[in-house]
């Protein structure tokens, strides 16, 4: 069965103009979705941090833009470049990361507005000693001394 919509078109016609329409599809007995069908989830997908490796050049980069946020004071905008290069398995810059985050670093560099986080400081330093950076090995021992 066809239906019929009516409309009135004073542009285009005098009077009233009739148009066919299909009449919707009726859903098949295949198409419809059964109340009790199994809901199949598909597994989570667990990404695993790159292994550490010596930094490519991207990394450099990253590290050099992070510098130069941080001799400008800009803690915020240096993390993130940090993130990034660690992310890729730079384990300096998971100690500069973390010295971003260190209370005493930050202090010592006189950076006003960022926030410390002990705790965060603490697992990147031990990141990035566990990557061998001596650095971060030292700082760590100091840190858990205080």
């Amino acid at each position: 069965m066809d239906y019929v919509a009516r409309a009135t078109l004073p542009e285009i016609a005098t009077g009233p103009v009739e148009i066919a329409l299909p009449a919707p599809a009726t859903q098949s007995r295949e198409t419809r979705v059964s109340k009790e069908a199994p809901v199949v989830l598909a597994p989570p997908v667990i990404l695993a941090k790159p292994e550490r490796s010596a930094p490519g050049a991207e990394t450099k980069v990253f590290v050099a833009r992070a510098r130069a946020f941080m001799a400008q004071g800009d803690m915020t905008t240096a993390r993130l470049f940090l993130e990034r290069a660690s992310n890729l398995g730079d384990a300096q810059a998971t100690y500069l990361l973390a010295q971003t985050y260190d209370p005493v670093v930050l202090s010592r560099w006189k950076v006003l507005g960022v926030s410390p986080d002990v705790d965060k400081a603490r697992a990147l330093y031990s990141e990035a000693a566990a990557a061998g950076f001596a650095d971060a090995t030292n700082r760590l021992s100091e840190f858990n001394r205080n």
